[in-house]
């Protein structure tokens, strides 16, 4: 500006008025820009970084809350390098109303991912946060506010079912057929949101054996020979099985919500079915495998089945399961916990085997001991032998002993119980429980 003093050297009143006017209008900008949320900051942390990433407005297969129903969806992304912290930012579905629902005391980690269920519901739980609004008919926007703050503002449209609409790397946004909830948004995109439904999502983990009539091949933490399922991790990579449900009604496919707990590549998971409630063991379901049951079903947060048997009621000691091709076999040698045997049958009118595996034999008994040899007692006892004749030694834990097949766990050996190679093991059937000077009874 070509400032002009006036004969004493001074801005003239005209030229002080101009100045005032430009200082109030940078004064208003700053204030704007602030409101705008390009200088919005967070006493904890710079919220910039948290972004709405994508939204279903028509759930019915990508996701299912706690009580298996499939609300709406709103996924949020840290996509910063600072952790955000939650609890005092609001969203909304509602210019004119942004703060309808409080987020929860949550920290957001660099990277990480969170999803707001909108239900119309108020409900916080380990696994699902929902909001009292649905997104429907007459929503324009989804915001994210602090403060009256925004930090975040997305126009919303109607969607079909099961479509998403998400953010690309590079900001963009699209549709996409195969939704990617608390996952990054790296399946095939359209910008059109005339597509199909697609779900194809990768078979990681598996069920591979189950068993219906078991007496002896597997023992709960209460010695107890519950019916079992085995999963199998097919992968390379640890598998978190945290978010997968187990049930053996394809109605009510969220009967039990498997542990956090971490697989390893190609390990084998045995969960215990108990229908008398005992989950004081977390791989313990609350069910068994009954006579009105027709699949073993495993399936995600969205109920996506991710793998599913039919159920048979099996003879005493048979198990079925897939074998290395993926067909559905029978086993007269079960392996829960280990691979599944090379030995398969087509039909399940077979006979159970003892697992060679075991390494442990019966090798001799005595019904009616009169002459022979003297237990600990100097009692002429009845006994059995056991024999192992592999090269390495043998823990007894989990071993029992019984003169009655429907009640295969009369007698546990002790924890502690161990065969040495190549030995053999007297244990006398004296009626007592108890080992007296190394000698088993």
């Amino acid at each position: 500006m070509d400032r002009k003093l006036d004969k004493s050297g001074r801005l003239s009143i005209h030229q002080v008025e101009i100045i005032f006017l430009l200082i109030i209008g940078l004064a208003i900008s700053s204030i704007l820009l602030i409101q705008s949320g390009i200088f919005a900051r967070n006493d904890k942390n710079f919220q910039g970084s948290l972004i709405i990433n994508e939204y279903v407005t028509s759930n019915y297969n990508t996701w299912r809350d706690e009580n298996w129903n499939s609300p709406d969806w709103i996924e949020l992304y840290n996509s910063g390098n600072t952790a955000i912290w939650l609890g005092d930012i609001y969203i909304s579905d509602d210019a004119e109303t942004p703060e309808k629902a409080l987020l929860p005391a949550y920290t957001l980690a660099p990277g990480e991912y969170f999803l707001v269920l909108a239900s119309g519901k108020t409900s916080d739980n380990e696994n699902n946060f929902h909001v009292p609004f649905k997104l429907g008919q007459g929503d324009l926007h989804i915001s994210l506010t602090r403060n009256q703050t925004p930090l975040d503002i997305q126009e919303i449209e109607i969607l079909p079912t099961d479509i998403s609409k998400g953010r690309l790397e590079n900001g963009e946004w699209e549709y996409f057929a195969t939704p990617t909830p608390l996952s990054k948004n790296d399946t095939p995109s359209s910008n059109s949101k005339d597509i199909t439904p697609v779900w194809s999502k990768e078979k990681t983990i598996i069920i591979s054996e189950y068993m219906t009539n078991n007496v002896y091949t597997f023992l709960d933490k209460n010695g107890r020979a519950n019916d079992w399922v085995e999963l199998y991790n097919t992968s390379d990579l640890p598998v978190n099985i945290g978010t997968i449900f187990l049930s053996d009604n394809l109605n009510v496919q969220n009967k039990f919500k498997l542990p956090d707990y971490e697989m390893q590549p190609k390990e084998y998971l045995i969960i215990s079915l108990s229908s008398r409630g005992d989950t004081s063991d977390k791989f313990t379901a609350p069910f068994s495998l009954g006579g009105n049951d027709s699949h073993i079903v495993i399936s995600d947060n969205s109920g996506y089945a991710i793998d599913m048997l039919d159920i048979y009621d099996l003879p005493e000691g048979v198990s079925a399961g897939q074998n290395g091709d993926g067909l559905f076999v029978f086993y007269a040698v079960p392996t829960p916990g280990q691979v599944n045997s090379k030995k398969i049958s087509t039909t399940m009118d077979i006979t159970a085997e003892r697992n060679p595996e075991s390494g442990i034999l019966i090798s001799e008994f005595m019904s009616n001991n009169r002459y022979g040899i003297l237990d600990a007692y100097g009692k002429s006892s009845d006994w059995i032998e056991i024999y192992n004749p592999t090269d390495t030694d043998v823990s007894l834990k989990g071993f029992a002993l019984s003169d009655d097949a429907a009640a295969p766990l009369k007698w546990l050996f002790p924890e502690s119980a161990v065969l040495p190679a190549g030995e053999y093991l007297v244990v006398f059937a004296s009626g007592n429980d108890e080992v007296i000077n190394g000698e088993y009874h």
